[in-house]
């Protein structure tokens, strides 16, 4: 009897233990929602919107180093000789995009450093420097950029053409008709007035024939140049003929080249996946002692893998407005690029 009364009141215990174990609910808190990054394909390749927000961001750029040589030029400073430098470049690029009523708002903000200046044309300081700060809207540019004039042709011997000032402020329209893009910029005068430069730039193709074509006023010096190239695809490779016509009373002053005129030729094809070259020429006639000059180049590209490349060229200038001491100029570049 002893015995039975254990066995129930041992049964009882547990019933009463377990129904109150029962009766205390787990609670599992719910996690956090959490907004993931999404990819804005609106914008384009490597947009991504802004968490919580309509936005759409992307970065991009590049880290390269370069060795230069020229027998007849100084290839930069500080180097401790005349014939041979180093350079190193990087290029960090940050772009927001979203919709408006008045169409897509862009801006472009980029950050570079460069151990040396350029050799090639640029005037780009050395040391860390925000050299573009664009907002667009609309077929409005405001803001510092590359000049509407920094385009050439004539490949690797692209010597004489004219580059402009490089990157500068500027207020410009970009207006679309048939396949062409025309703009009419206003760009920052060096000369320290307030008056600007005036560039108009027409770029396009009909069919497999590109055409770029431009024409600019430098205010300060009141003077006058124009510029045109044309190419045409074949696929693998692209052929492209190029003339450009500055005021003869002021040769060499920004936007206006060394020459009175310049013609230019360049070659470009793709040997294999990986691998391309280049070639051209520029020939001038009539700098400001009425010398004629030339100059001619060649390059290779070679891509190693997706998003590093190694780039070489070699170059010669020679005629007499150009030689040194009597003897043409040779030089060499090589490029190393990683991009992202």
């Amino acid at each position: 009897m002893k015995i039975k009364s254990l066995l129930l009141g041992s049964a009882a215990a547990l019933v009463a233990v377990s129904g109150a174990r029962a009766a205390d609910a787990v609670v599992i808190p719910e996690p956090e929602a959490v907004e993931y990054v999404r990819v804005c394909d609106a914008a384009g390749a490597g947009y991504f919107y802004i968490p919580g927000s309509e936005t759409c961001l992307k970065f991009s750029g590049y880290v390269r180093y370069e060795m230069n040589f020229s027998n007849g030029v100084d290839t930069g400073p500080d180097d401790g000789v005349d014939d041979w430098g180093k350079r190193s470049e990087v290029r960090l690029n940050i772009e927001a995009w979203n919709d408006t009523e008045l169409g897509p708002l862009y801006s472009r903000i980029r950050l570079g450093y460069d151990s040396n200046p350029r050799i090639d044309g640029d005037n780009d300081a050395s040391g860390l420097s925000i050299d573009h700060a664009v907002i667009q809207l609309a077929g409005l540019t405001i803001g510092k950029n590359a000049s509407w004039w920094d385009w050439g042709f004539g490949a690797d011997g692209d010597g004489i053409v004219s580059f402009g000032p490089g990157e500068v402020g500027m207020v410009a329209y970009t207006a679309n008709a048939g396949g062409f893009g025309i703009t009419l910029a206003l760009e920052e005068d060096n000369s320290g007035d307030y008056t600007p430069d005036v560039v108009l730039d027409v770029n396009g193709s009909v069919g497999d024939i590109g055409l770029h074509a431009g024409l600019a006023y430098n205010e300060s010096q009141e003077a006058f140049t124009g510029k045109i190239y044309a190419s045409y695809d074949f696929g693998a490779a692209a052929l492209g003929l190029g003339y450009q016509y500055s005021d003869d009373d002021q040769l060499g002053t920004e936007y206006l080249a060394a020459f009175e005129h310049v013609f230019g030729a360049d070659i470009s094809a793709d040997l294999t996946e990986k691998l391309s070259a280049r070639a051209g020429f520029n020939y001038g006639l009539d700098n400001a002692a009425g010398l004629d000059g030339y100059t001619v180049g060649a390059g290779v590209n070679y891509k190693v893998v997706s998003g590093f490349d190694i780039d070489a060229r070699v170059n010669y200038a020679g005629g007499d407005a150009l030689e040194v001491n009597g003897d043409g100029v040779w030089g060499g570049r090589v490029r190393f690029t990683r991009s992202f």
